[in-house]
């Protein structure tokens, strides 16, 4: 089975240092976190990627609850609990459909100030731990890490557009029924770079978002009989809550709404007259 080469583990220490430690799925819009904000997501996402040196087509099915936090204006911290099924495309006449494991995820994400009003840059990594096994009790575990680089374009309020690559790197190992030493051999996923687009909708006044997140390697296949192959399809919804909330739900109706400048002074003059 493919171990990884000199490079590729550089480029994985590297990911695994800047993540601390989800793999790809819809990013929280981090462009809307100001400090002290707090934003919860549930995350679905289809993944599939070549494995090993035979480049097996592997699909996943990942379920991700996460939390993410910014301690200050342009970081964003993020962990949350998930499910992670794998299958394995048949190779040597031999197919593997794992069940649901526990799958645990952490992420760290880094953004820019804004530039003219609608343009941010962010920097991060994300990571979620695969443990699934089948009824044979044949078991694939690995910790798959994606680090990425984005420009995110806000050209309204209500929606934001994310651009960027990708390092997906999975590191695992499969396991043999009964045997823990023996039985064991280590895998990982033949193509690291991935182009990515996100399209996030979102609700200024409350903090509500979706997001519809695309990757793909140059290796992108079209046969999608068993799930994406060489990409991911992610779809991502929550909420952001923070102070900036009621920040940006006041200029927009006041970029929006020619009249609510002068609409509210008149407001504060009946509320004056009637005391």
């Amino acid at each position: 089975m493919n171990q990884f080469s000199w490079c590729s583990k550089i480029l994985f220490g590297f990911a695994f240092v800047f993540a601390l430690v989800p793999a790809a799925h819809a990013e929280f819009p981090v462009d809307d976190m100001d400090s002290y904000s707090l934003g919860l997501q549930y995350g679905l996402t289809f993944r599939g990627e070549n494995i090993t040196q035979k480049s097996v087509p592997a699909h996943e099915v990942v379920h991700t609850l996460s939390l993410a936090y910014a301690p200050i204006q342009y970081l964003s911290l993020e962990a949350g609990l998930g499910l992670d099924a794998l299958s394995v495309e048949s190779n040597n006449q031999t197919r593997f459909n794992g069940a649901f494991g526990f799958a645990p995820n952490f992420g760290i994400s880094v953004f820019s100030p804004k530039i003219l009003d609608m343009l941010k840059f962010s920097l991060g990594s994300k990571s979620n731990y695969l443990n699934s096994q089948d009824d044979a009790g044949f078991q694939y575990t690995a910790l798959s890490t994606n680090s990425f680089l984005s420009a995110i374009v806000s050209p309204i309020p209500y929606v934001s557009a994310s651009v960027g690559a990708r390092l997906f790197l999975m590191d695992g190992t499969m396991t043999s029924p009964g045997s823990i030493s023996t039985g064991s051999r280590a895998f990982s996923n033949q193509n690291i770079l991935r182009g990515f687009f996100a399209v996030t909708i979102k609700s200024p006044r409350d903090g509500a978002f979706v997001t519809f997140d695309l990757d793909a390697s140059p290796s992108l296949d079209s046969d999608l009989s068993h799930g994406p192959r060489e990409a991911s399809i992610g779809i991502a919804f929550g909420a952001v809550i923070g102070h900036k909330r009621t920040q940006i739900a006041s200029a927009d109706s006041s970029k929006y709404f020619s009249g609510f400048d002068e609409l509210k002074a008149k407001q504060n003059k009946m509320a004056e007259d009637l005391k």
